[in-house]
């Protein structure tokens, strides 16, 4: 099963553990973006652009020309997360499912499910019904 079909599983209600298909998938996945954060954060990258072209990888979706990403690159965000231009998410931040962050904002304590934040620091502007 590729990363995209693994994905749309998930992104229709699909379950974890069920079906011996998605299991042996998501075990591939997990390995291949392991491998994938190893080399973001322990290769010395010439060209910023490597470093989209990785995260693209993991994501399993384009990433705009503005992406910028420090290194060491760790992430603790939910599913179905929207994350605008200029973002900084600091260490310890966290960003819950289906939640969208503002353009610019600076998150740098955690963010609870279903909410649009934005600002710096990064506050609930408002919640997601």
């Amino acid at each position: 099963m590729g990363l995209k079909e693994l994905l749309q599983h998930f992104d229709n209600g699909g379950s974890f553990g069920d079906d011996p298909e998605i299991v042996l998938s998501m075990r591939k996945y997990i390995q291949e973006n392991r491998r994938l954060l190893y080399e973001i954060n322990n290769v010395w990258h010439e060209d910023v652009s490597e470093i989209a072209e990785l995260f693209a990888k993991i994501t399993a979706r384009p990433v705009g020309e503005g992406l910028r990403i420090e290194t060491p690159f760790y992430t603790d965000f939910g599913k179905r997360v929207w994350i605008g231009s200029n973002v900084v998410v600091t260490k310890g931040g966290t960003i819950g499912d289906n939640s969208m962050i503002a353009a610019g904002a600076v998150v740098t304590e955690d963010v609870p499910s279903n909410v649009v934040a934005g600002g710096v620091p990064a506050k609930v502007i408002k919640a997601i019904d």
